[in-house]
């Protein structure tokens, strides 16, 4: 940046002036490198119970819920492919 004005790169990672690369802003002051979804993202959660498992801020959590899904659809298929069919009672003759 020249002169207070905004690179060409900034404008094409959407970063404006006072940001750096990899920064998140905080309110009007920027912070450290931004935390995404990754393997130490994991560390600054604590929690219990049912949201140990599935949550949407931890990699592990998003993932449960992804298998959960696809198990429960596979059941549903499955259900209706392999449930018996009705019979219908053999008309006799008279």
């Amino acid at each position: 940046m020249l002169g207070g004005r905004i690179s060409q790169r900034h404008l094409a990672c959407g970063l404006g002036v006072g940001e750096g690369h990899g920064a998140a802003i905080v309110g009007e002051r920027v912070a450290g490198p931004a935390t995404m979804a990754g393997h130490d993202s994991e560390t600054q959660y604590k929690f219990t119970g049912f949201k140990k498992y599935f949550n949407s801020y931890t990699l592990t959590g998003r993932r449960n819920y992804v298998i959960a899904t696809y198990a429960s659809i596979a059941m549903i298929i499955l259900y209706f492919t392999l449930k018996p069919k009705k019979q219908t009672p053999a008309v006799t003759g008279k």
